[in-house]
């Protein structure tokens, strides 16, 4: 099938029209007008063939052809009757499944490289033999395919024994076999009691089973749950279990053996109606659930409001799908859906240069506890389901864009035929709005360059009963593979009695949400550069997104528009009323609010006149003078505020905080002044000792940009000429081809001001060419005329001074080396793109504008509310976030990034970089349109007063845009009476900004969800900080270049997370599991290990704080004083998603200045004394930090009190080739999630007007059943596109 369909800007394409399920519909044509239909680009694909047909098909599925000429062979050839499975009874035979048979690799490698011949095409048929005088399952090979001529019994080869006959699954035919003899046998031992307590009428009844059926091997003995039979029914337990013997082949010989009711076990359904009627079962009536299941219910409790973000391919799909081959970009691979482990691709080729040879599901297992029969003993291994077989139709728009392809599977899996899952599959390129490398330089020739994350993406979704699966592998433009794996579905649940509360939450009157574990197992078999190093992974996942970054080189495609004819029609924007309190005729978030240019000229123009001494402009300052470093807004003490919003208090005063540096005084010192109240100010405060415990050194200011040019200017002019011949002949130092970066802290101990300057080729991208060359400058004085070099150091040698290097120099007795001048755009380093632009890849667009408002700093979006800012030194934050009217989080910032390097150079092997000292939020620059954020974002600008004369603007250096995740933030298909779907499409609130600090750029995402939950997501790309080369370099990172060490670092980075859960007071709860082994109940001489829950409240700021790589909780969570309908303290759960190498040892004389990085999380009482975890002056004299916040945690309790947690993210990264030039932002991403944990009494995203749900008593072409039925309709429009706009190089503007 080659797929040349035109894309939909205009009008939406359909899927393939299918019949397997009647909730698949065909879109309605588009009403109004005629658009112009968006033209579909032609994209040749190479796809090699071998006898007239894909060497993918190698690996392809069987088709419903082959599986029946297989069936047909087995019933001519096996010499016995076969009965068709659906009709079969457990002493019948039967074929349970017909598969592909995977030929030997060696012979596939043989074909697929070496011209060989085609491997012989085979089937794995699974027989059940019930009706031999031994019972068994026999796995045949059977081939070849199409026309099969012989079957060989790889049982023994494969197993090591026979199968014995227990070890079969059940037929859905056996299934309903045990469920017609409880109904028909086993109920009616207990009339009053199945009447009385149950209401049973043959069918509100529905079970799920308790697996393994048994305590030990031969087993099979199964527990059935019963619950209510109505949509939902696993939130519906009703109190019954009952064990059934089933090892007998005929059913009239099963028999009950256990019944279990509400805590008590009976010997069999008579003794239980015994009981029953002499008033000794403890009976719990549990009401009727309506028809529809009631809290069950997946229906849409809202209306639906209008589209949010839909992508769409303005040239059509930039992949083609022939047979099982997919080509993408530079991408190939053939894929495949085994019924039993489900997703699985081939032969995944990068440029025509294989790198995995197969990459597949093993299994996923889910593991329970609880104080039921059922559950305690349950551990579904998921393969024996069929995780490829439970593959079911998916929903356009919900569970894969609209815009997918989709695609059918075939199965012969407890089957008398083939049976075609339509629409099972989904293949689509996503545009994940996020770059997947990019770099802002500002030196001497500024330039920027970028590539948008733009992936192909396979992916299929298992339904296994109550849980959904979602599976996809991913194909980057990096060439890296990514698996990734969502869980949404129905809880299991027991029901609710005695200690239920030890083994979950109680999500209902009398339904525990039972404690389990998921665990998924998967198979990568590498071929990197060949077979003979083949690298096979069996990786076990827990909800972890598995990424492989393979291969060497970075690959760079840059797509563009093409144009049409034609004048369609533009899309309409939709008017939102968005309720925004005003208080005094102004916002409530103007608190917040980061100071406009005129309070800052207002705070300086009042400091010039009140500070009593000289002020020189900062730009012209030097060291000996008195400047303004930073004017940033002083946020108002917590308890003002509050009662502000909360209480009709006064408005805060609005206040600005001022550092000023005091060079021209003795001593000099840095002073810090709050300025207020604004716009007109009339005091000012010295804060500094208040927050610091002392006055601040002047030692500890960091370097003004004029200062640093002092220092370039004394090298240059001063001592380079003291080593001419080797400035020359070894350097070709002109004055202008040198650059340089600086190793910080500058020295070894407190008072230091020795600076270590590594020197590189002055180049684009010059942070990968160093020469050799380090000098170390002693700038303690003042006065810039007493400047010393202290060291120097070319290629592994120390000298004392410039003169020692020239004198050995000329002696021959400096080890040189000579490096190749570097081409002026960098060569290797350049950002520039390698390849021809060929066509954009798909687009973000808002068919009725946007569905969030930004007045002032304060953003809505739907139930989302929260004020936003940037700090010039910290960073992004935001204030005063409320889900529904209620404050979740009062204040949510950045507060540092450390970087922490080692090498065998000077300037590398001392480096702790601080990055709040250069400015986290002064260093967000423009952002590029269509890579940075979606072409169609909201742009805002900010303004800053640091280290300049006036305020300076950074145009468009913030984006808010909402984006469609392309996957379901929740969804279940129901196979059951009657089947439905409910499914919601993750569409979130993105609020984003990007700091350049000199090499490195940090992606910023403050993230806001429909289910309340709130992510914060940091993104590493930019170039690598590297040194020279030389002697025992291997040992500090990877040679990137001839010359180059990519030296190998971490990333740390820490965030204030003050939480106000129902209130400002809250505790701290942790909740975990334990294995604890007790007797059976129902069979005491058998032990079991049982899952549980762990408790534990903690009380103390020690208890509270956990070391970086110290086993933590899994349920962390902020409990508020009130509880949820059931009785359960109302949450919200930290939940963190870090890769952290070690932490400084800290017996080291810096680690003090950065000891928030001790802590993965650490949470302690708020103190208005306690605002931040650290500052800017600790990355001057980290030896006599100015705020340590080791200090912060000295066991104080932190029981129903205001709490703020600091946390920890971070990532160890060891520089590789593909870090040229850039390193990607893919496997480079920390975050964590602030999830609603009992806080709501069920689902806040179940009230999303985005919600969907399907059933077959309704038609879901209807718009008014169905809203993704209008989209043909709403989408029917070209976005408006306005014209690309890019001032990143000017924008830095003074006001």
């Amino acid at each position: 099938m080659d797929r040349q369909v035109p894309c939909g800007c205009s009008a939406l394409r359909r899927p393939p029209q299918g019949s397997y399920s009647s909730l698949v519909w065909p879109p309605r044509p588009s009403g109004g007008g005629k658009p112009r239909i968006c033209e579909s680009q032609h994209l040749e694909v190479s796809l090699k063939e071998t006898d007239n047909d894909a060497c993918s098909l190698v690996f392809d599925d069987l088709s419903p052809g082959e599986m029946i000429q297989v069936k047909s062979y087995l019933q001519h050839n096996l010499a016995v009757p076969l009965v068709d499975a659906p009709e079969a009874e457990s002493s019948d035979n039967c074929i349970y499944s017909i598969v592909l048979q995977l030929p030997p690799k060696a012979e596939v490698l043989k074909f697929l490289d070496h011209q060989g011949p085609r491997p012989a095409r085979q089937a794995l048929a699974v027989v059940y033999f019930g009706h031999q005088k031994a019972p068994n399952i026999t796995e045949y090979v059977v081939g070849p395919l199409p026309d099969p001529t012989y079957h060989q019994d790889v049982t023994v080869q494969k197993y090591g024994g026979k199968l014995p006959y227990y070890r079969r699954f059940f037929l859905r035919n056996e299934t309903e076999d045990v469920y017609s003899f409880l109904k028909n046998k086993e109920y009616p031992k207990a009339p009053n009691f199945m009447d009385k307590v149950i209401d049973n009428n043959a069918t509100n009844l529905i079970y799920t089973r308790g697996m393994p059926p048994g305590l030990r091997s031969g087993d099979r003995k199964l527990w059935l749950c019963h619950f209510q039979n109505v949509p939902g029914f696993h939130l519906h337990p009703i109190g019954l279990e009952v064990q059934v013997d089933l090892r007998s082949l005929d059913a009239s010989q099963w028999k009950v053996l256990k019944v279990f009711y509400n805590g008590q076990y009976f010997q069999s359904m008579e003794e239980l109606e015994s009981q029953f009627n002499q008033g000794r079962v403890k009976v719990v009536k549990v009401k009727k659930a309506p028809s529809d299941g009631g809290f069950s219910s997946l229906k849409h409790r809202v209306p639906h409001t209008g589209p949010g973000p839909l992508h769409y391919e303005p040239r059509g799909p930039r992949y083609r799908i022939r047979n099982n081959q997919v080509v993408f970009m530079s991408w190939s691979f053939a894929f495949g859906m085994d019924a039993n482990r489900g997703p699985r691709v081939f032969d995944i080729q990068f440029k025509g240069e294989r790198i995995v040879y197969e990459l597949s599901v093993q299994d996923a297992s889910a593991i329970y506890g609880s104080n039921t029969p059922a559950s305690m003993l349950t551990r579904y291994m998921d393969l024996t389901f069929g995780l490829g077989f439970d593959a079911f139709t998916l929903i356009q728009g919900i569970d894969c864009p609209y815009l997918a392809t989709y695609l059918d599977r075939h199965y012969f899996f407890d089957s008398a035929v083939p049976l075609t899952h339509k629409n099972s599959i989904c293949i689509f390129e996503q545009n994940v709005e996020m770059p997947v490398r990019r770099h802002f330089d500002r030196a001497q020739h500024p330039f920027y360059g970028g590539l948008v994350d733009s992936i192909l993406v396979f992916r299929s979704i298992s339904t296994m009963d109550n849980y959904d699966y979602v599976w996809d592998f991913m194909f980057h433009q990096n060439r890296a593979v990514g698996v990734r794996v969502y869980a949404s579905g129905y809880i299991h649940s027991s029901f609710y009695f005695g200690d239920a509360s030890e083994f979950g939450n109680r999500v209902e009157k009398w339904t525990l949400g039972t404690i389990h574990t998921h665990n998924i197992n998967f198979k990568v078999d590498m071929d990197i550069g060949g077979t003979r190093i083949t690298v096979l992974l069996e990786m076990n996942l827990k909800w972890a997104c598995a990424v492989l970054s393979i291969c060497t080189i970075f690959f760079i495609l840059v797509w563009v528009f093409r144009s049409g004819g034609g004048k369609p029609r533009i899309c309409e924007s939709q008017h939102l009323e968005v309720p925004l309190k005003e208080t005094d005729n102004d916002a409530h978030s103007l608190v917040f609010d980061d100071l406009s240019p005129a309070e800052m000229i207002q705070v300086k123009s009042y400091l010039q006149q009140n500070l009593g001494v000289p002020l020189v402009d900062a730009p012209e300052a030097e060291t000996s003078d008195n400047c303004i470093y930073s004017i940033v807004l002083q946020l108002p003490p917590k308890a003002e505020v509050l009662k502000f919003l909360d209480h009709q208090g006064p408005r805060p005063a609005r206040q600005a905080l001022a550092v000023v540096y005091f060079g021209n005084q003795k001593p000099p010192n840095i002073t810090e002044y709050v300025v207020g109240p604004l716009p007109d100010p009339t005091y000012h405060q010295d804060v500094t000792v208040q927050k610091y415990g002392g006055k601040l050194p002047y030692y500890r200011r960091f370097f003004l940009r004029n200062e640093i040019e002092d220092i370039y200017s004394f090298l240059k002019n001063k001592e380079y000429p003291k080593a001419p011949n080797f400035m020359y002949k070894v350097i070709d130092n002109n004055t202008t081809n040198l650059m340089y970066t600086r190793g910080m802290p500058p020295g070894l101990r407190s008072g230091d001001r020795k600076l270590w300057l590594c020197h590189f080729q002055n180049v684009s991208g010059y942070f990968v060419h160093p020469i050799g060359l380090e000098v170390q400058v002693d700038l303690r004085s003042l006065d810039a005329s007493q400047w010393k070099v202290l060291k120097v150091f070319y290629n592994g040698q120390y000298f004392q001074s410039m003169e020692e290097l020239e004198s050995q120099f000329n002696q021959g007795r400096v080890k040189v080396i000579k490096v190749n001048k570097a081409p002026s755009d960098g060569g290797f380093s350049s950002l520039k793109q390698r390849v021809p632009n060929m066509g954009p890849g798909p687009l973000h667009y808002e068919p009725r504008g946007p569905r969030y408002r930004i007045r002032n700093n304060q953003v809505v979006f739907m139930s989302w509310s929260f004020a936003f800012g940037i700090e010039a030194i910290r960073g992004a934050h935001v204030f005063d976030i409320r889900f529904k009217g209620e404050r979740i989080i009062y204040e949510l910032s950045v507060q540092d990034a450390s970087a922490l390097y080692g090498s065998n150079t000077p300037a590398s092997m001392l480096t702790r970089y601080m990055d709040i000292g250069y400015g986290l939020g002064y260093n967000v620059y423009t952002l590029v349109q269509g890579i940075d954020c979606p072409y169609l974002a909201t742009y805002l600008d900010r303004h800053y007063f640091f280290d300049s004369a006036f305020p300076v603007t950074h145009g468009n250096s913030i984006c808010i845009f909402e984006e469609n995740a392309e996957m379901p933030v929740r969804r279940h298909l129901d196979r059951a009476q009657k089947p439905f779907y409910g499914g919601l499409v993750d569409s979130v609130l993105v609020f984003r900004s990007i700091t350049t600090v000199d090499n490195y750029d940090y992606v910023w995402d403050f993230m806001f969800h429909q289910n309340g939950a709130v992510g914060v997501r940091v993104h590493a790309s930019g170039y690598i900080q590297s040194a020279f080369y030389f002697g025992d370099a291997s040992e500090f990172g990877n040679r990137v270049a001839k010359w180059t060490l990519g030296t190998m670092h971490t990333h740390n980075i820490n965030l204030k997370v003050d939480m106000d859960v129902g209130g400002e007071k809250n505790s701290l709860l942790a909740n975990d599991m334990a294995f604890e082994t007790v007797k059976a109940p129902w069979s005491p001489e058998d032990k079991i290990h049982r899952m549980r829950m762990v408790k534990k409240v903690l009380d103390t700021e020690d208890k509270a704080a956990f070391r970086l790589h110290e086993k933590m909780p899994k349920y962390i969570y902020f409990a508020a004083n009130s509880t949820n309908k059931w009785g359960l303290n109302r949450g919200y759960r930290i939940q963190i998603v870090s890769f952290s190498g070690d932490h400084m040892p800290e017996s080291d004389p810096m680690e003090r200045a950065i000891s928030w990085g001790r802590y993965k999380l650490a949470v302690t009482k708020r103190k208005e004394s306690e605002p931040v975890s650290t500052c800017p002056y600790n990355q001057m004299d980290p030896w006599t930090p100015s705020v340590a916040f080791a200090d912060f945690i000295n066991n104080e309790t932190i029981v129903n009190e205001d709490l703020v947690a600091w946390i920890t993210l971070g990532f160890l990264h060891i520089p590789h080739a593909e870090d040229i030039p850039n390193t990607a932002t893919l496997g480079n991403v920390v975050g964590f999630l602030l999830r609603p944990y009992n806080y709501y009494d069920d689902d806040p995203s179940m009230y999303s007007p985005d919600s969907v749900f399907l059933s077959s008593e309704q038609d879901p072409n209807s718009c008014e059943v169905n809203h993704l039925a209008c989209l043909p309709k709403v989408a029917a429009c070209v976005p408006n596109f306005p014209p690309f706009n890019y001032e990143g190089f000017q924008n830095q503007t003074m006001q």
